[in-house]
């Protein structure tokens, strides 16, 4: 050991895949296991995820053939020292680190435990949820996300595409500025909130982190959940001090507002989407809203600006131009970020549209209209 702490490391960002004599010393994120396509009961490989001591990040990945004892070290927050690892191209549409090189293992491949580590214990990278809503967040890699449980729906059991047995719970995240996210967990990461959950009856809020999530657009929608496997969730837990400092900060903000604002947790999963807004949720005439708060307002559409949609940029939500050369019609995003990133884009159908309403409810002093400007966002509620 003494000699190997003689030998300079090497950083992620410092790795040559012509190089095969890499030294590292590295802390092991996440570990999951890769089944063989036909025969899923086999290992095919451990996945992993490694972080170094300057929070960079990498994908790992060791074939069944080449585990043997080197299995026992790949455990999740083990310190590890790797001598001549082998590199390979990071490939692929959408990659959980955005690293062009990944880590793997042959039989010179030399793995021990290392006794000094002065890095981070996680390495989160946490994105604003401004930047969520706004479709500001890269596509092909994964993304950290800390935020405040304040809604959940029920577990729902529903078939794949390949027809297997699988589930779900959505939950509604609030961050330190007040802005909300849906996030939606699969399989085991729906089954570990549940459990918190059930077990937890009495709260009305808790933080939680989801690393390594997948974030992606369909038709101008958001959606953020676990990825696969090689997730990691965090429920309000004092052994992660970001979850400590977090609820803290959220109390510190909304003291006051969370028996008020905040409904059980618990009691929002024995129904629907559909229940929960048809049923549950109180209705209320625009006149009696006096305080920024979540509620359902039934009213009568009365005028809708004709200028109520435009052709928007799939990446940053802003209008395209477009163009027509007789063959095609083309779209171009002018933002600043798009035009620096050389994006190619798709354009969509996006609408904001100022909208009137009236409610059912006529005043002493004869007047029953209210008026209410509303753009049409994915995440604006009525």
């Amino acid at each position: 050991m003494a000699q190997l702490q003689l030998q300079k490391v090497d950083n992620f960002s410092e790795l040559d895949i012509k190089n095969p004599d890499h030294f590292l010393i590295v802390r092991v994120l996440k570990t999951w296991r890769r089944a063989q396509f036909n025969n899923p009961s086999r290992t095919y490989s451990i996945e992993m995820i490694l972080l170094d001591q300057e929070d960079n990040r990498i994908t790992a990945s060791c074939l069944s053939r080449f585990l043997g004892l080197l299995q026992n070290f790949f455990v999740e927050q083990n310190v590890l020292c790797i001598q001549k690892p082998i590199l390979g191209e990071n490939t692929g549409n959408w990659r959980y680190i955005d690293h062009p090189l990944k880590v793997c293992f042959n039989s010179d491949s030399v793995v021990s435990i290392a006794d000094n580590w002065s890095g981070t214990e996680h390495g989160f990278s946490f994105v604003d949820f401004e930047r969520i809503i706004k479709h500001k967040v890269s596509k092909v890699e994964s993304i950290d996300i800390i935020g405040e449980v304040v809604w959940s729906s029920a577990k729902s059991h529903f078939k794949t595409t390949t027809n297997q047995d699988s589930k779900k719970i959505t939950v509604k995240l609030q961050d330190l500025s007040g802005m909300k996210i849906f996030v939606t967990l699969f399989d085991q990461y729906c089954d570990e909130m549940c459990q918190y959950i059930t077990e937890h009856v009495e709260l009305t809020h808790f933080p939680v982190i989801l690393q390594f999530g997948k974030f992606s657009v369909y038709k101008g929608r958001y959606s953020v959940s676990n990825a696969y496997d090689g997730s990691l969730l965090f429920i309000n837990t004092d052994d992660v001090k970001e979850i400590a400092a977090f609820r803290d900060s959220f109390t510190a903000i909304f003291e006051g507002q969370t028996s008020a604002s905040f409904s059980s947790i618990s009691k929002s999963m024995h129904y629907s989407l559909e229940s929960d807004f048809l049923t549950i949720t109180d209705f209320c005439n625009t006149a009696e809203v006096d305080s920024p708060k979540d509620l359902i307002v039934m009213g009568t559409i009365k005028f809708i600006d004709p200028k109520w949609f435009y052709m928007a940029c799939n990446w940053c939500m802003m209008k395209v131009e477009k163009s027509d050369n007789g063959a095609e019609v083309i779209y171009s995003c002018t933002s600043e970020e798009c035009i620096k990133e050389k994006r190619v884009i798709d354009a969509f159908p996006s609408c904001y549209a100022t909208v009137v309403i009236t409610d059912c409810r006529k005043l002493e002093n004869g007047r029953g209209n209210h008026r209410c400007r509303g753009g049409g966002g994915e995440d604006d509620r009525w």
